[in-house]
């Protein structure tokens, strides 16, 4: 049924650029299955996976196939529960992929001290345009941290920490960051704890 579609479609040398899987149930077994075909991939440019069930051992499948994947262009795995140990395995395929421009890990239970290994892997790639964490469990620690990879970063156009636990001390080291940062061109921050 659905859990196969997408391996299936992928594993045949089609044409297909586009891939939507939300609320299909997968979990990391049919994530195996469709990263065999996503990392033969030259096609496909967008995958979502919203509101399934990847979990972290998902992650380790699908950051393997993107690792190697320069096709995929775009990524969405709202509400998939893959935590600190998804989010590490998202963040070294972050570091080694060339071709991602816009990844949403939102609703994934991630939290400051897990956020970091994520900007870990932003700090090394030169080519993510929008990253969207609205959501999760983000605070000051990882909002400074962030602030600094701003700084630096010339690709990120969009960022989106909406519905996280940013305060207004995280707020000023990235409106600080800005400062030093011309290439982001949208950032949202509603719906923290900012009380200003």
């Amino acid at each position: 049924g659905t859990k196969r579609l997408g391996a299936i479609l992928l594993s045949m040398e089609t044409s297909l650029a586009k891939l939507e899987l939300s609320n299909t149930y997968l979990g990391a077994n049919e994530v195996l299955h469709l990263t065999k075909g996503l990392a033969k991939s030259r096609s496909l440019r967008y995958l979502d996976l919203d509101d399934n069930q990847v979990g972290a051992t998902g992650m380790v499948y699908l950051s393997e196939a993107l690792k190697t994947n320069t096709s995929l262009a775009e990524i969405y795995l709202h509400g998939n529960n893959i935590g600190s140990s998804g989010l590490n395995h998202l963040s070294e395929a972050l570091s080694q992929n060339r071709g991602l421009k816009c990844v949403g890990v939102t609703s994934n239970y991630i939290c400051d001290s897990c956020a970091g290994s994520l900007l870990r892997g932003l700090r090394l790639n030169t080519y993510l345009s929008s990253l969207d964490l609205s959501g999760n469990c983000i605070g000051d620690e990882a909002a400074a941290s962030l602030a600094e990879v701003l700084k630096k970063n010339n690709t990120l156009k969009r960022l989106v920490l909406s519905n996280n636990e940013v305060t207004n001390r995280g707020a000023r080291l990235l409106a600080e960051s800005l400062v030093l940062q011309n290439s982001l061109k949208h950032i949202s921050i509603i719906d923290n704890v900012c009380d200003d």
